[in-house]
């Protein structure tokens, strides 16, 4: 799988830690939760090492769940830090976060898939259901299998800010919980896009 279009503009990777007298939660016996953006998952679990090397009596557990996901268990001390690859909105002002990183946006096909280059225009009509043949971009003469996050998802919500532009994506999507999934769906399907961050493109 190879990255067709790289977009300049970023998204802001931010970690959210809930207001706690402790990082290290009483009832679990000296384990930090950890979780939401599967963006920022791969980045945490190298800074959990990290931490645990210093503190190796402490349990550092990392989930997913999309951006959403974790500023939602933050907020509820479910998790004692959230991961959000997405801006606070004003309902979620009462949590502290701290920007840890920067990441752009890549849109992806299968390694078989002859087209090179697409304009933002066209992704935006193939992702709104107007175009849905690939023959209409320079491509082979074959459907095209659209694939998107779900909602809540940090890496959905900068794709419709940066490319969709007001634009509802098509309801028949393909939906993934995940970049990582997303990915492995492209990869086996070579009339399939997709959108991931730009630190998980590979072949």
């Amino acid at each position: 799988m190879i990255s067709k279009r790289r977009f300049t503009n970023t998204i802001l990777l931010l970690l959210i830690l809930s207001v706690l007298t402790s990082c290290v939660r009483s009832n679990t016996g000296k384990t930090v939760i950890v979780a939401g953006s599967t963006s920022v998952q791969p980045y945490a679990e190298i800074l959990s090492e990290r931490y645990k090397a210093i503190l190796p009596d402490v349990h550092v557990e990392i989930q997913g769940g999309g951006s959403s996901a974790g500023i939602t268990a933050a907020m509820s001390s479910a998790a004692d830090i959230g991961m959000s690859s997405r801006a606070l909105k004003e309902s979620e002002d009462g949590l502290w976060y701290i920007e840890i990183a920067k990441d752009g946006l890549a849109m992806v096909v299968h390694p078989d898939n002859p087209i090179s280059n697409l304009k933002l225009k066209e992704i935006e009509m193939i992702y709104s259901g107007i175009i849905t043949n690939w023959s209409d971009v320079g491509g082979n003469d074959a459907n095209i299998h659209i694939i998107t996050r779900e909602e809540g998802s940090g890496t959905r919500s900068a794709f419709e800010e940066l490319v969709m532009d007001g634009v509802d994506i098509n309801p028949k999507a393909i939906v993934q919980d995940s970049n990582g999934a997303v990915r492995q769906l492209v990869s086996s399907d070579k009339n399939a896009i997709g959108y991931i961050s730009l630190g998980l493109v590979d072949e």
